[in-house]
This record gives C-alpha cells, structure tokens and sequence, in this order.
C-alpha cells in the first residue's frame, strides 16, 4: 500500500478499477447496434437539426424482466449511460448533457422469453 501510495503522489500515476470480461463483451457487441440506430434516426430528422452525440437531452430506460432476480437498477443505469457514450449517442453523462433521468422496471414473468430493456432518448432544440 505504501508503495502504491507513494507511486500515485510522486509520478501521478492513478489505480483504476478494470471492468469484468462480461461487461466489455457486452459495450463491444452493443456498440455497433447502437450506432446503427443512430445512423437511421440522424438520417430521418436531420431537417430538424438531429447531430450526435447529442448534448442536451433527457432518457428514459424501462426493464421488463421475465424473472424476479434481484436487480441494482442503478448500476443498469450507469452502464447504459457509459454505453451511450462510447457509441458517440451523447457527449457525455454530466448533468449538463443528460438533464432528465429516468428509470424503471417491473416483471412480466410469462409474457416475455427473455428480459428486455428499452430506452427513450429526447433531444432538447431549445436551450
């Protein structure tokens, strides 16, 4: 501890936590999808000035799981904000750019095979 200590407050160095193997297999393979998405979206209201990464907008995540596992919906929050980001969706996930958030879920156990996440995002044109 000592030495780490030392190394961070002499040569700046910095202690980063790595992300499991689960969570960047899942930003890779969502990335592409994502972008996709976009592609589509900017193309349809590019005559009302839609450009990303979008910088003011508000999103709204709605699980609908198939299961009663016990679920931290915030941390599902923070890694599709982080997703959003990394595909270049909005600039960042300071309040500044997401300025509304929203976030729920609930079970629909025997109406759905597999849980199922959808996300609402709104683009703000006036400031």
């Amino acid at each position: 501890k000592q030495c780490v200590d030392f190394l961070c407050s002499t040569a700046g160095l910095k202690v980063y936590i790595q992300n499991s193997v689960k969570y960047t297999s899942w930003v890779s393979e969502q990335t592409p999808v994502i972008k996709e998405q976009s592609i589509v979206w900017a193309e349809k209201f590019e005559k009302y000035g839609l450009k990303f990464p979008l910088n003011s907008a508000s999103i709204k995540v709605y699980h609908y799981w198939n299961d009663k596992m016990e679920r931290d919906l915030t941390n599902k929050l923070d890694s599709i904000n982080d997703l959003l980001v990394a595909a270049e969706i909005i600039q960042n996930d300071s309040w500044q750019v997401l300025n509304r958030i929203h976030s729920e879920g609930e079970y629909y156990g025997g109406e759905i095979l597999q849980a199922i996440t959808r996300i609402d995002i709104t683009q703000s044109f006036f400031e």
